[in-house]
């Protein structure tokens, strides 16, 4: 089972979401409700998630509200900050709705993710660009 598993980590860092076998899904895949929270700001955590299936709003807590910093869609790596600069999470983050499915990495799995496959570097950098873009024209 461990070499299969490794198997499809690798199969998974190669092909992104297209690579996610079952598997992968059984052992980090977690499925939220809508509005339901996967990530709270303030929280010290280092997990990574990859958005598989639905949508997720990023939440600013302004005051007694919430502003919607940004969408993130299938595909997409969201708490990733968190484990780069080993920081609580800068924002919230909640399903936008139901049956939202996320792959849960905790820390030293993605970090092998990332030294088996460098170019996820380029995907992250590129997804953190696209973010404080779309952050500034909503300033």
């Amino acid at each position: 089972m461990t070499d299969d598993f490794d198997n499809d980590l690798i199969k998974f860092g190669f092909e992104g979401s297209k690579g996610i076998s079952d598997e992968l899904l059984e052992k980090y895949g977690k499925k939220y409700n809508k509005n339901q929270i996967i990530i709270n700001e303030g929280d010290a955590s280092d997990d990574v998630y990859i958005l598989y299936e639905g949508s997720c709003f990023v939440l600013k807590r302004v005051g007694e509200t919430y502003k919607v910093l940004n969408i993130i869609n299938p595909g997409e790596v969201f708490g990733e900050m968190a484990v780069f600069n080993e920081k609580i999470r800068s924002a919230t983050v909640a399903a936008s709705e139901d049956n939202t499915i996320c792959l849960k990495f905790p820390k030293d799995v993605f970090i092998n993710i990332f030294r088996i496959h460098p170019r996820w570097v380029d995907k992250i950098l590129g997804e953190m660009s696209e973010r404080i873009v779309e952050m500034v024209k909503k300033l």
